[in-house]
C-alpha cells in the first residue's frame, strides 16, 4: 500500500476516533431524555397502588325488633380517573423532592468547601450526586408539566400553545444580548462604581459611586495614545495588563483542555491569547471592548467549566451544564479577535459572535 493511501486511512481514523466521541455524548444524552417517560410511568404505576388503597369506608346499623343489632358497611374504592391524577400528582411530587434534594446538596458542598477540615465525604461526589439528583428533578417535573398540559387541553391549543411560545423564544433569542441578561453586568457595575469613581465628584467630596458615565464608555484602546511620543513624562498614566481566561475545554490540544483554558490578555493596544490569535483593541469587538468590562472579565470567579488551575467542582460537566442552564456565570461572550465576521458583534443565544 503507497503511504498516499496509509496517509488518508489514518486521517479517516481521526476523523471517526473525533466524532466517534460526540456521536456516543449524544447518544448517551437521548437515552436518558428517552427514559424519562418510563421512569415517570414507573412512578406513576407504584403510587397508583399507594393512591388506590385510600378509600372511604361507610358503615350504617339498625336495631331489629328482637333487641338484635345489623350493621352493613361499603367500602367505596376511589375512581380510575381520581387515582390517576392523585398518582401523577405524586410522581411530580418525587421529581420537586429530588430536586430539593440536588439544592441541598450543593448548599451542603457550598458550605463544607469554606471549611479548612475536609468532611468524610469527597465534596466531588456529594456534587456529582446531587447534580444528578437535580437534573432528574427537573426532568420529571418539566415531562410531569408536559403531560399535564396534553391531558387538559387539545391538540390544536396545545400545538397553538407550542407555536406562539417557540416564535417569542427565536425573537428574543435574536434580540437579546446574552452579556446583558446574566449577572456579569451588575458584577461589572458594582465594580466599576467601587473602584472607577467620578474623580471630580471624590475630590469634591461628594458621594462618588454613582453615574460614573466617563468610565463607563471609557474604551480600552482609547487609553493608548498613540499620538503621544514615548517616555514618562508624554504618557504618565501606567500601561494596562488585563489577564482573563479564555474556556476551551473542549480543545483539541491537551494543554488547553487539561487547564480548562488559555491567557487571554486584553491591551490597550491588542486583544487575544496564543489559543485564538490576536487583534488589535481599536478593531476587537469593534472598538467596544471597554475597561470596567475587561475588569470584570478579569475577575470573573464563578463560570461553566472553569476551576482555580483547571481544576474545581465547577469543572464537572453536569454541573456546568446546570450552571448554563440557569445562568449562573460572571464571565463575559466574546468573538474569536482572530476572525474577522459579518456579524455584528453582538452575541445572543443562537450566534456569539
Amino acid at each position: 500500500m503507497s503511504s498516499v493511501k496509509q496517509g488518508k486511512a489514518y486521517r479517516w481514523r481521526q476523523k471517526y476516533e473525533r466524532y466517534a466521541g460526540k456521536v456516543l455524548t449524544m447518544s448517551l444524552v437521548l437515552l436518558i431524555f428517552g427514559t424519562i417517560p418510563y421512569i415517570y410511568d414507573t412512578l406513576q404505576q407504584w403510587t397508583a397502588g399507594a393512591a388506590s388503597i385510600a378509600s372511604d369506608f361507610e358503615i350504617s346499623g339498625e336495631l331489629a325488633n328482637d333487641g338484635a343489632i345489623q350493621i352493613t358497611g361499603s367500602l367505596k374504592t376511589p375512581a380510575p380517573a381520581a387515582v390517576e391524577a392523585q398518582s401523577r400528582g405524586l410522581a411530580g411530587l418525587i421529581g420537586a423532592v429530588s430536586t430539593l434534594f440536588g439544592v441541598l446538596s450543593g448548599l451542603m458542598a457550598f458550605v463544607t468547601c469554606g471549611r479548612q477540615k475536609k468532611g468524610l465525604v469527597p465534596m466531588g461526589l456529594v456534587v456529582t450526586v446531587g447534580t444528578a439528583a437535580l437534573w432528574f428533578g427537573l426532568l420529571v417535573i418539566a415531562y410531569h408539566l408536559s403531560s399535564y398540559l396534553w391531558a387538559s387541553y387539545s391538540d390544536a391549543e396545545v400545538y397553538g400553545v407550542l407555536f406562539i411560545a417557540a416564535v417569542a423564544i427565536a425573537i428574543v433569542g435574536l434580540i437579546a444580548n446574552i452579556n446583558y441578561i446574566s449577572i456579569h453586568r451588575f458584577y461589572r457595575d458594582r465594580l466599576m462604581e467601587a473602584f472607577m469613581p467620578d474623580v471630580d465628584k471624590a475630590l469634591n467630596g461628594k458621594i462618588a459611586t454613582r453615574a460614573v458615565a466617563a468610565a463607563d464608555k471609557m474604551a480600552l484602546f482609547s487609553l493608548l495614545d498613540e499620538q503621544a511620543a514615548p517616555g514618562r513624562a508624554e504618557n504618565p498614566s501606567p500601561y494596562h495588563l488585563i489577564n482573563t481566561n479564555v474556556v476551551l475545554d473542549s480543545s483539541q490540544i491537551p494543554k488547553f483542555r487539561g487547564r480548562g483554558g488559555d491567557n487571554f490578555i486584553l491591551l490597550p493596544g491588542y486583544c487575544g491569547s496564543k489559543a485564538t490569535g490576536w487583534s488589535r483593541s481599536d478593531m476587537f469587538m469593534n472598538g467596544r471592548m471597554n475597561l470596567p468590562t475587561a475588569t470584570a472579565i478579569s475577575g470573573a470567579a464563578v463560570s461553566p467549566s472553569t476551576g482555580i488551575g483547571g481544576e474545581g467542582v465547577t469543572r464537572q460537566p453536569l454541573l456546568s451544564m446546570l450552571m448554563g442552564l440557569l445562568n449562573i456565570r460572571l464571565g463575559y461572550w466574546a468573538p474569536n479577535p482572530a476572525k474577522r465576521t459579518r456579524l455584528p458583534g453582538v452575541p445572543n443565544h443562537f450566534f456569539l459572535a
